[in-house]
């Protein structure tokens, strides 16, 4: 009974989904009857918990969530505003999360820092935007770690991720094969056709992103009861997100699978490293027969060299913004630009101040989230966000050596997701499944810190 109202919850998620991206008021008469039904006939006591995995569902399909003509206002940012609500008003233990006070700490450090930044800043309308952001990603890590304070909590987590999973490699499948992108897709905006996938994100960078920080929690959630099932579901599974992947035309996101893949298929995983052979010969076989022009035309290394070789354009623009931002950070060391400022930095640095179309955003995202915290924060700043990324690496390694069943390699293979997306995407600050990930992590591994002795089910 409970796999088939899993099925059943996984099956009405694609639906929806569908229904919201053609249909776009079909998302505002579902959430407004979700709203009706949980604050009318669902106790008090699980409203907080039924928000939450709304939550993390609705920051994996990000706009295609949202009131038609207002984008910004989407799904996500409506449950956070209630979850923040009843966070207040519940009881707390702050107990369940005091293994990980340094991380928080640190966090909370980091985020004390870029508030300070307004007393300096070089803009403070772009410097209020992202602090709004910074205080968003506080919650979200803080309130990931707080909420999943037992296994239970996680089993349900882990189906929440698989479905808003399943249901972004099914659109990246038919985007792959139509060219017909989202209406809030790169393409879409420019009005440009493109088969590259973008599943329900902006650009091919963050859905390469969203694939493999994520793809260890699903695999989890699948093979919580092995069975055959689960192992041909984890098979197909691999094949699509290798074959998306590569359709992305993301290096981070290949170089960053390649990783992932490494770290699960290294360790004592039996079941995994069988599935391994089944993913080379299946894949290979599945990814050449999709791709029949491909066949025709190039090879396989042909192919995976174009996606690092290929784009010089690319490459040299990049090379360019990581000078001029760390021309900039050499003149303001210590204290940094204030946050949020260097994307209008890197207009300059590409496009100059002069003669510039008046419908131009005046703002592009670095590509490298570290070197833009760096010139926005300077060392005290940014050596407050290495602390927190140092604690949570330490922590992943420690649990990655300790076990070998697919829990304890989730961590890992999240932080790797998270660097890869850090240099891949324009910009990670409104990327809010990068935090969601890294505040599973830590609910995670303060999990298994926990319990030492209990695994999961």
């Amino acid at each position: 009974m409970e796999l088939r109202l899993k099925i059943i919850g996984i099956l009405f998620a694609v639906i929806y989904i569908v229904l919201a991206t053609f249909l776009p008021i079909t998302s505002v008469l579902v959430v407004g009857v979700l709203v009706i039904v949980i604050f009318i006939k669902i106790k008090s006591a699980e409203r907080s918990n039924i928000l939450f995995y709304i939550l993390i569902f609705s920051a994996m399909l990000g706009p295609y969530l949202s009131i038609p003509g207002l984008g910004a206002i989407f799904l996500f940012r409506i449950t956070l505003f209630f979850n923040i609500i009843y966070f207040f008003k519940e009881k707390k233990n702050f107990n369940r999360i005091k293994k990980m006070k340094w991380p928080l700490i640190f966090l909370g450090l980091w985020t004390s820092y870029t508030i300070l930044t307004l007393f300096w800043t070089e803009s403070i309308t772009l410097s209020i935007v992202a602090v709004y952001y910074q205080l968003e990603v506080t919650y979200v890590i803080f309130i990931m770690v707080y909420t999943i304070c037992d296994w239970k909590v996680f089993n349900r987590v882990s189906w929440a991720v698989t479905a808003a999973y399943i249901c972004n490699l099914i659109y990246g499948v038919i985007q792959n094969i139509t060219g017909v992108q989202g209406r809030y897709s790169t393409g879409s905006l420019l009005n440009y056709s493109d088969y590259r996938p973008s599943g329900f994100f902006i650009n091919t960078n963050d859905f390469s992103a969203f694939l493999i920080l994520f793809i260890g929690i699903v695999i989890y959630a699948i093979t919580r009861k092995r069975s055959w099932i689960a192992t041909t579901a984890v098979v197909i599974l691999l094949i699509l997100v290798v074959y998306l992947t590569l359709q992305t035309n993301s290096r981070t996101g290949l170089i960053g699978l390649l990783l992932i893949l490494g770290c699960l298929f290294t360790r004592k995983w039996s079941v995994l490293r069988g599935l391994l052979t089944l993913l080379i010969i299946n894949g290979v076989a599945l990814f050449l027969y999709i791709n029949y022009t491909f066949l025709l035309e190039h090879s396989i290394i042909h192919r995976v060299t174009a996606i690092f070789t290929g784009k010089t354009g690319s490459t040299n623009e990049r090379m360019d913004m990581y000078k001029g931002l760390w021309g900039i950070f050499q003149k303001n060391p210590f204290h940094g630009i204030g946050v949020g400022v260097s994307p209008a930095k890197v207009f300059e640095i590409l496009f100059g101040n002069i003669n510039i179309d008046p419908q131009m955003g005046r703002t592009m995202g670095a590509h490298n989230f570290f070197l833009s915290s760096l010139t926005d924060l300077g060392i005290l700043g940014f050596a407050c966000m290495i602390l927190f990324s140092g604690a949570i690496l330490f922590m992943s390694m420690r649990v990655w050596v300790c076990g070998s069943s697919i829990v304890y390699l989730i961590p890992i293979t999240i932080f790797i997701g998270f660097i890869c997306i850090s240099i891949g995407s324009s910009s990670i600050y409104t990327t809010r499944i990068v935090w969601i990930g890294l505040g599973i992590l830590l609910a995670i591994v303060n999990l298994l810190r926990e319990e030492v002795s209990e695994k999961p089910d």
